[in-house]
């Protein structure tokens, strides 16, 4: 078992908490965690580009001038997509980038992500605020020595700490149930609540 120190707001240790080998000491996979942040990065993309092709292209049937006798190359439809403002050959179409990972797969590679940045993980006994106040998380930021580029894994969604923190740069927040390979590797340092933790670490059990 795995032993990390918990602290308060001021970085004072106030206690020590376990968490299990197998879960934040397991196998790293590069690739598994290469394919988790692509699905990531994918199911975000909107897919919405698109091109008319020559069938989507208002204009007539009509061949623009006779095949033969006018000097000119032969040509037909004025939509083709040689012509100014004909249709597009080859062009995009509306698609949907996401690709599914199972159960498995998606499981390893936030193991993977958790083990590999399991030094730069901060443990805080609580996290609960009276109200919104983004003066107050900036404070915490600033008593913890964070970077600018953080992240809060929570227990349970906050509305006080959503509204908190959104005016902050570069920093997020998140729940444990929805905690993604993404979020662990991009930010530099990962701050989780003393319950977010030992729900994770449940969770990652079954």
């Amino acid at each position: 078992m795995a032993e990390i120190k918990v602290i308060n707001r001021e970085g004072q240790e106030i206690d020590k908490i376990k968490v299990r080998d197998e879960i934040f000491k397991g196998e790293i996979s590069d690739t598994l965690m290469q394919l988790a942040v692509r699905a990531y990065m994918n199911a975000r993309r909107a897919g919405t580009a698109v091109t008319k092709s020559r069938a989507m292209v208002k204009g007539s049937n009509r061949k623009i001038f006779r095949q033969k006798g006018t000097g000119n190359a032969r040509m037909g439809r004025k939509r083709t997509n040689i012509r100014t403002g004909g249709g597009v050959a080859f062009g995009k179409k509306q698609r949907d980038f996401s690709f599914k990972l199972n159960k498995k797969i998606r499981r390893k590679a936030l193991i993977s992500a958790l083990t590999s940045r399991f030094e730069d993980f901060i443990i805080l006994d609580k996290l609960v605020l009276d109200r919104p106040k983004t003066k107050e998380m900036a404070g915490l930021k600033k008593s913890l020595n964070l970077p600018a580029k953080s992240l809060f894994v929570v227990g349970l969604p906050d509305t006080n700490l959503d509204l908190s923190i959104r005016n902050l740069e570069n920093t997020k927040w998140v729940s444990q149930n929805y905690l993604n390979v993404f979020d662990l590797l991009y930010f530099d340092k990962i701050v989780f609540t003393k319950d977010a933790i030992t729900d994770l670490d449940k969770r990652m059990e079954l």
